[in-house]
């Protein structure tokens, strides 16, 4: 079995609201469903006290994917969910992503190079809740074999192809 390691940099969220947006102390949580090596274990960024609704991260989190798992399209779904702490010290989440990782990772690689990326948090009720902004790095191993499957595949953006163009755009 090939590991792949994928590195993912939480940087902000944007315009993400809450009962009260002075008040929202933000954090973010991410997780590949469906990986057997890393069994949905969540990471964590820490909690930004002081951007309202505008909070900073900058935080680096690292996945090891198996190479069997990422030739399975559709399999592996990178998760991110936004929550804030209630005033009585409880999460709430204020939205949610989820992205196919075959297709996100395709699309990260040929259409924007290794750029940062926004993407569209949804609210749980589906409705667009502000944009969380993210690079990711691959090692070079990964870059290779994304790109001799989708040569293999006839592919040019992956499972996700236009469909990420509207959720993800390159930050000026």
């Amino acid at each position: 079995m090939m590991a792949k390691n994928i590195e993912i940099t939480l940087i902000s969220a944007r315009d993400i609201k809450n009962g009260d947006d002075n008040n929202i102390r933000a954090s973010a949580v991410a997780w590949i469903t469906n990986d057997p090596n890393n069994n949905n274990s969540k990471q964590r960024t820490a909690v930004d006290t002081t951007n309202g609704s505008n909070p900073i991260w900058n935080h680096v989190i690292t996945f090891t994917l198996d190479k069997a798992a990422l030739k399975q399209e559709g399999l592996l779904i990178l998760e991110i969910a936004i929550y804030t702490e209630t005033t009585s010290g409880e999460e709430e989440e204020i939205g949610h992503i989820s992205l196919p990782l075959m297709g996100f990772l395709q699309s990260v690689r040929s259409q924007f190079g290794g750029k940062p990326v926004s993407c569209q948090i949804r609210k749980p009720s589906g409705e667009p809740e502000g944009n969380l902004d993210m690079s990711v790095k691959m090692d070079f191993s990964l870059k290779r074999f994304l790109k001799n499957l989708s040569k293999k595949k006839g592919v040019h953006g992956g499972l996700l192809g236009a469909h990420l163009l509207v959720l993800a755009a390159p930050l000026l």
